[in-house]
């Protein structure tokens, strides 16, 4: 049985180091987008469509089905002539939405890796941060994101890091896999990010597995 790292209409976060654990979190997503009856897209990175397909493959995944994986690359899918267009992106989501629900599934459920875009992400990174802050927001029917992180790109950059956080229903941890309601998480931290003190910083990378700078 796949573990359950989110349900129809959740919109939640995950800090990965290790590949390994971050396929397992990803891909039982799309796993449980299939029990629920769901379509489902996996947006890649640091691996090509094909090696993508084969990993895919490797976890039970069929791609002689009507339901098989949909795989996009994630600098193709956010970024269009270098620029992110949010507008654009959103659209996307909506189309495919629309088409899964045409052809009879209950939903969409979608496994996103960012490592390979967060670069070009940084350079406007105020319209990222409003885009995820927005997406659970414009999305009220069924569809469940889970938004994978490298630690490394993103613990060091505490008011960064503050605002993915309050973009997110859930954390997944990333050692553990613990799964944390981010309303509950840290509260003084979530609530406000010009009070944040330096022992509430540490105290949030510690609950998110992070190592403290």
């Amino acid at each position: 049985m796949t573990k359950d790292f989110g349900k129809i209409y959740d919109h939640n976060l995950y800090f990965y180091s290790d590949i390994l654990k971050k396929q397992e979190v990803l891909f039982s997503n799309l796993k449980n987008g299939l029990d629920n009856r769901c379509s489902i897209l996996y947006i890649a990175s640091g691996e090509s469509v094909n090696k993508a397909k084969t990993l895919l493959s490797y976890f039970g995944f069929r791609f002689d089905k009507p339901n098989k994986p949909k795989i996009v690359m994630s600098k193709e899918w956010y970024i269009t002539n270098g620029e992110f267009n949010p507008n654009r992106v959103l659209e996307q989501f909506r189309s495919l939405l629309d088409d899964s629900l045409d052809r009879g599934f209950e939903g969409l459920y979608v496994s996103n890796d960012l490592a390979d875009t967060f670069d070009c992400l940084r350079y406007d990174l105020k319209s990222w941060l409003k885009y995820e802050a927005s997406f659970g927001r414009t999305f009220d029917f069924p569809i469940e994101v889970i938004c994978a992180y490298q630690t490394d790109q993103v613990k060091y950059r505490d008011e960064e890091l503050i605002q993915l956080v309050q973009a997110h229903k859930k954390t997944i941890t990333a050692e553990t896999l613990s799964i944390l309601d981010n309303q509950k998480l840290c509260p003084e931290a979530i609530a406000k990010t010009e009070l944040m003190k330096e022992q509430t910083l540490k105290n949030l990378h510690k609950k998110l597995e992070l190592d403290t700078p």
